[in-house]
């Protein structure tokens, strides 16, 4: 009878022990973007087992496990009971690759059960920011983010929501509607090289360390903005490049040269650092020139003096800019090049305008041509083609158009190895006697 009554107590304490173990229950719904499962339960203990799909992401801030009298998934999902107030503390670490499987285990009180109230996967390709921003990755191994909608882009509350892949990301595209870049919104952003901002309508404003510092880290900007950001002292330490710049083709700079020609087929936005002249007639020995302001229109051959000069200064304008209607006594060669005879047009070489011998202008090559006069409207003063060489400058006030540095034309080479005298005239061959005289472009004193 006694070993009855043992064996009828270990009964009921295994009985009890299994309806203990029983009672904790895991009430786990279904999240977007992964799936979480029991694995397993040791007393009080339960493991999960976390699974992010591809292309998502989670960490173990962002799931929520709460301790329920009852887990039942149709009830703790809506308000009939609410879960007690404290969270459980989830147990495990976190992998470096957050997309990657892992387990967490948590302890349940005795006597209640538990429910994965949240779990929030993030997606790695896509997702919004605070104020209704996007964002989007594209890419591989190298990784573009793209930012759009309207207004500043910040990291909200929940954090960085690309996640690990920081150091993926090579470039950053803002779309034309950012104005603004938070505090830190690309760091970590180890391989960074570029970043392009399409906004075109004002500089975008700029939070602290919104640009990483990465050495050989450009910035695209939109073209007629280009000038305003060079000022700018956040944008001091990357180099500025333009989204919309030209190649500049055929421009070198040479020692004692400061004027090129030069033609766009579409309007560009002037560089502040750079004089664009119209040249619009001639009187006495000298060619008027007008300056372009803002807009240099498509198609003008035109005059540039500068500085400096590199391929991205030149920038397309809006559609809606045009540039203003210039009269113009420069000339494009056609297709397959211009014939000309001896004095029949004027070439650019060493800062004049010289007459041209017998040849071909290459095609694309920009020559300066005089009107003709008409028996109807003569001239005041007839531009008759005698004059071997014309300066630049503007005789309306007597004062020529400083020279500041050196470009050289590589269209010229009809004007090498030639002699003038002071007053212009070409001469057939090195002149004998002493005094000074013009050679490809320079006074050279004969003795």
């Amino acid at each position: 009878m006694k070993t009855m009554k043992r064996l009828f107590g270990i009964v009921l304490m295994l009985m009890v022990s299994m309806v203990v173990k029983a009672q904790v229950v895991v009430a786990i719904g279904e999240f977007k973007g992964g799936t979480i499962v029991e694995k397993s339960q040791d007393g009080q203990k339960v493991t999960i087992t976390v699974t992010p799909a591809t292309d998502y992401y989670i960490a173990k801030s962002d799931i929520v496990v709460v301790p329920t009298v009852n887990p039942n998934p149709s009830t703790t999902r809506g308000d009939e009971e609410p879960p007690l107030a404290k969270p459980l503390t989830l147990e495990g670490d976190d992998p470096k690759d957050l997309s990657e499987e892992r387990d967490y285990t948590f302890t349940v009180p005795e006597g209640l059960g538990a429910w994965v109230m949240e779990a929030t996967f993030h997606s790695l390709v896509s997702g919004t920011l605070d104020g209704g921003i996007t964002w989007e990755l594209t890419g591989e191994t190298e990784k573009t983010l793209t930012i759009s909608g309207e207004g500043s882009a910040a990291l909200g509350k929940a954090g960085v929501p690309w996640g690990d892949r920081s150091e993926q990301i090579t470039q950053v595209v803002f779309g034309k509607g950012i104005d603004g870049i938070g505090d830190g919104l690309l760091n970590g952003f180890t391989a960074l090289t570029n970043v392009e901002i399409q906004n075109d309508e004002a500089p975008v404003s700029l939070g602290k360390d919104a640009l990483p510092a990465v050495k050989g880290l450009t910035v695209d900007v939109a073209g007629n903005l280009y000038n305003e950001y060079l000022t700018l002292d956040a944008w001091q330490d990357v180099e500025i490049t333009s989204t919309t710049g030209v190649e500049m083709k055929g421009v070198a700079f040479g020692e004692n040269n400061s004027y090129d020609t030069y033609v766009f087929d579409e309007p560009l936005v002037k560089p502040s650092m750079l004089n664009v002249l119209a040249v619009t007639g001639v009187k006495d020995n000298s060619v008027i020139v007008e300056e372009i302001e803002d807009i240099i229109p498509a198609n003008l051959p035109v005059l540039l003096l500068s500085k400096e000069l590199k391929g991205d200064d030149f920038r397309t304008a809006k559609a809606s800019d045009e540039g203003k209607t210039y009269k113009s006594i420069l000339y494009v060669a056609p297709e397959g090049g211009k014939k000309v005879e001896i004095g029949q047009v004027y070439l650019l070489f060493n800062d004049v305008f010289y007459f041209s011998q017998a040849g071909t202008i290459p095609e694309g090559g920009i020559y300066l041509q005089l009107p003709e006069e008409k028996e109807s409207e003569p001239q005041k003063e007839p531009l008759t083609k005698t004059r071997s060489f014309l300066t630049i400058g503007n005789p309306a006030d007597g004062t020529p158009t400083a020279i500041e540095s050196s470009m050289v034309n590589g269209q010229c080479s009809m004007l090498r190895d030639q002699w003038y005298d002071l007053n212009g005239r070409r001469l057939n061959a090195a002149p004998t006697r002493s005094g000074l005289y013009i050679y490809n472009g320079k006074k050279v004193a004969v003795k």
